[in-house]
């Protein structure tokens, strides 16, 4: 049986994707998933059996639902996670893009790391490189 989740990539300009992944939807499994994508175009031929899909409340099976939004301070993500009355428990939110996915990949290596995104605020710079 899949872990089922939908992707909701933001951009800067308003434009929204959502894309359906059937298998591997839990924050360890969603984290091997967007590991080297930036952007939806990349997390689609990345993933095979990724699909767009209008919504994520047209899949009643759902599980697991992904948050991408890209600002001038950088990339974030937020989860939620269907409980059994089909509500929606926050798993966390805006969290550094980079640090989730190393954070679910290594976890050992990324206990006590400071952002790059908290570290680039903290010394004054306005914007961060590679939005």
């Amino acid at each position: 049986m899949g872990t089922r989740a939908v992707y909701t990539w933001k951009r800067p300009n308003y434009e929204t994707y959502h894309i359906y992944h059937h298998w591997d939807g839990y924050p360890e499994g969603a984290a091997h998933l967007l590991d080297q994508c930036v952007n939806p175009e990349q997390f689609i031929r990345k993933n095979e059996k990724a699909c767009l899909t209008v919504s994520p409340d047209r899949h009643g099976d759902l599980s697991y639902w992904y948050e991408i939004s890209s600002t001038k301070y950088g990339k974030f993500i937020s989860c939620w996670k269907r409980n059994e009355l089909g509500q929606k428990d926050v798993v966390f939110e805006d969290k550094d893009y980079e640090e989730f996915i190393q954070s679910y990949l290594y976890p050992d290596q990324a206990e006590g790391k400071t952002s790059t995104i908290a570290t680039n605020l903290l010394t004054g710079l306005q914007d961060c490189p590679n939005l």
